[in-house]
């Protein structure tokens, strides 16, 4: 059965034969810090969805619903328009 634990027991393992003990927590902390920033740019994308959705329907409009499936892509769209 895969879990978190024998996956991450499974990398350890990998690293240590792999590389030498500094490397290893070089790599693993690297590895971690990904994971955080993915997750909190994850977190803010359906935050900002969630609140643009909210305020449509307190508002009686439409909202973001226009751009992409459900309004998925209006934070994609919003970034463009900013950028040019």
């Amino acid at each position: 059965m895969l879990s978190f634990s024998n996956i991450s027991k499974s990398i350890d393992s990998w690293l240590r034969v792999t590389f030498n003990a500094t490397w290893t927590m070089v790599i693993e902390m690297v590895i971690a810090g990904v994971c955080v920033i993915s997750l909190f740019a994850i977190l803010g994308l359906v935050l900002v969805l969630m609140e643009r959705k909210v305020s449509a329907w307190m508002q009686i409009r439409l909202g973001p619903n226009r751009v992409g499936p459900k309004g998925m892509l209006q934070s994609l769209a919003d970034t463009v328009k900013l950028l040019v």
